[in-house]
């Protein structure tokens, strides 16, 4: 049992390490972890099984990410071989993370739904919240919106149960987000709802997305005026959370917003500002797009 109680210790110790994000550190203090149930005679095969499913959350992390789906499917075939569902759904769940970060997403969506199938009703909810969340996602690539629609909604209550109001945001602004287009009017309360979610989390990042939206379908009905507005509102929260790639596309619709009110020396103004950041962020495409908008002239603005 000295092993065990060893490799235990070294565990616990790397996850302080990790509340520190001393991902480094963790990393050894788990691989040396690792090396000790390897070498006990007769390791626990629960803890063998966590182990390896948080190297695997570790490495993708850190984006060793063949690393972590070795260790994954490790996990995984122990959990299977021990009989434990709950083990099965949360190695499926990572495994689907890495699927989904990588665009392969009907690899995902399998993954997405054996957490589903593997898990009761009352277990892991905070997993079964991230599978929907993320089936959502892939459906609005698919363009099935009612999919999305019932797979955000469904995220959703799971997250306000568990009293994850940041979470709760996010997933509202996505389904504002997806719906924009197919019902404004019901997009734009769930940005209202969004927005105050954030702010009620201490979140100026998703409170700046559900400000931007608001912009979005204020310009789509053409009220330059509230668009305005809310994109100055945006950009305000997009400073205070160093959001410098959304500070780009913010500056480029106030300008936009600008030019359609007729102030064409704020635009241009707005646009250089774009045009400085993504330089300094290497968006080249985006500079790109700005310099043009600079370089164009008021006759061929829209509703001039």
């Amino acid at each position: 049992m000295e092993h065990v109680t060893d490799a235990q210790t070294l565990f616990i110790q790397a996850m302080d390490a990790l509340q520190d994000d001393a991902y480094e550190e963790a990393m050894e203090l788990l691989y040396a972890a690792l090396d000790e149930m390897q070498n006990t005679p007769e390791p626990d095969r629960t803890f063998l099984a966590t182990l390896h499913l948080v190297l695997g959350q570790v490495n993708a992390d850190v984006d060793e990410i063949e690393q972590a789906r070795e260790h994954l499917t490790i996990a995984h075939d122990l959990y299977r071989d021990l009989d434990d569902p709950v083990g099965r759904a949360l190695v499926r769940l990572e495994l689907g993370e890495l699927a989904f970060w990588e665009e392969q997403y009907t690899v995902a969506q399998k993954h997405y739904q054996r957490v589903l199938e593997l898990l009761d009703d009352g277990q892991e909810l905070e997993a079964q919240a991230m599978a929907l969340m993320r089936l959502g996602a892939i459906a609005f690539e698919e363009d099935e919106i009612e999919l999305v629609r019932s797979y955000y909604e469904r995220s959703l209550r799971l997250f306000e149960a568990l009293g994850d109001m940041l979470s709760a945001a996010g997933v509202v602004i996505e389904l504002a987000n997806a719906l924009q287009n197919e019902t404004p009017a019901e997009a734009e309360a769930l940005f209202q709802k969004g927005y105050t979610l954030a702010k009620e989390a201490g979140s100026n990042y998703l409170a700046s997305l559900a400000a931007h939206g608001l912009g979005v379908l204020a310009a789509n009905r053409g009220d330059w005026q509230q668009a305005r507005d809310y994109y100055h509102q945006a950009l305000d929260l997009k400073i205070m959370s160093g959001d410098y790639e959304g500070q780009i596309f913010t500056y480029l619709a106030l300008g936009a917003a600008e030019r359609e009110l007729g102030n064409e020396t704020e635009a241009r103004r707005l646009w250089k500002r774009a045009v400085e950041l993504a330089r300094r962020e290497g968006m080249e495409e985006i500079e790109d797009i700005a310099q043009a908008l600079i370089r164009s002239e008021p006759i061929d603005w829209v509703g001039r």
